[in-house]
């Protein structure tokens, strides 16, 4: 089975979110500048965007730590190698 989004098929579980990556599946969805989004992200992070981490989503209550052009909450921004 397929799925029609922006006038074209595609398999449902390859409709993902722009800005989560998980399946849309049939979640309310809303497409900003023609990328499609769950209705809660596009609100939160595309047409109203705050400071949120990037790793976690949650919203950053300081400045954050911005490193590789992302900002990150001080609790995921941590070394890949010792954790």
């Amino acid at each position: 089975a397929t799925c029609s989004v922006l006038g074209a098929q595609y398999h449902p579980e390859c409709v993902v979110c722009g800005l989560c990556k998980k399946p849309i599946g049939t979640a309310e969805c809303q497409v900003v500048s023609d990328v499609l989004y769950h209705a809660h992200c596009a609100e939160r992070f595309v047409l109203r965007p705050v400071n949120t981490c990037c790793a976690c989503q949650r919203e950053i209550d300081d400045e954050g730590i911005v490193a590789l052009q992302q900002t990150w909450c001080a609790s995921c921004f941590v070394c890949h190698q010792c954790g």
